[in-house]
């Protein structure tokens, strides 16, 4: 568990509540964005993604 969540159990015994809430929140927010990049059947590049910006201004030349 120590090595999964990066805390000692004793560690987070002596949190806050507020620290705690957020410690829940943030493991929460981690499994959902690792569902959400499991479930993407395609990456986007980042010139797919910014094509004005990646793209060459003399192609049209």
């Amino acid at each position: 568990m120590e090595k999964e969540l990066g805390y000692k159990i004793s560690e987070i015994l002596n949190m806050s509540p507020l620290e705690f809430k957020t410690f829940v929140d943030s493991m929460q927010d981690s499994k959902k964005l690792d569902r959400e990049i499991e479930s993407s059947d395609e990456l986007t590049t980042l010139d797919q993604a910014f094509p004005g910006i990646f793209s060459d201004p003399f192609a049209n030349k």
